[in-house]
């Protein structure tokens, strides 16, 4: 996956860009089809932003997060990705199983009403 790294207002450490790199890997362990993240990290006076998109297949998720503290507010960034990654993996992964176990049972009950059918007919 692409990472581009943008800073406003200071310079971006690779202590930064390194620390950013290794928690938007661990974001492809719910979705191998993440294709680019772009990181734009602010400076104004005691706050720190940091503003994340993630751009997929046929997605893309946003994520700012303001704290007195730079790392605090990639972190919270990259949870805040987190989640709405979460909760897509398991929406796709929730409908899939609704939907086959639902023609399973729909079978189950088809097949054991023709078995009453005939066992009231004998």
């Amino acid at each position: 996956m692409q990472v581009v790294v943008t800073g406003r207002h200071f310079d971006v450490t690779e202590g930064i860009k390194t620390h950013i790199n290794d928690k938007i890997a661990k974001l492809g362990k719910f979705h191998q089809n993440l294709l680019e993240a772009h990181v734009i990290l602010e400076v104004s006076k005691f706050r720190h932003t940091a503003e994340m998109t993630v751009v997929g297949k046929q997605m893309k998720f946003t994520a700012t997060e303001t704290t007195s503290d730079m790392y605090a507010s990639i972190d919270a960034a990259i949870d805040s990705l987190d989640k709405q990654l979460r909760k897509l993996h398991d929406k796709v992964k929730e409908h899939r199983v609704r939907s086959s176990s639902g023609r399973i049972k729909d079978i189950a009950a088809r097949i054991l009403g023709i078995r009453d059918y005939w066992k009231e007919r004998r």
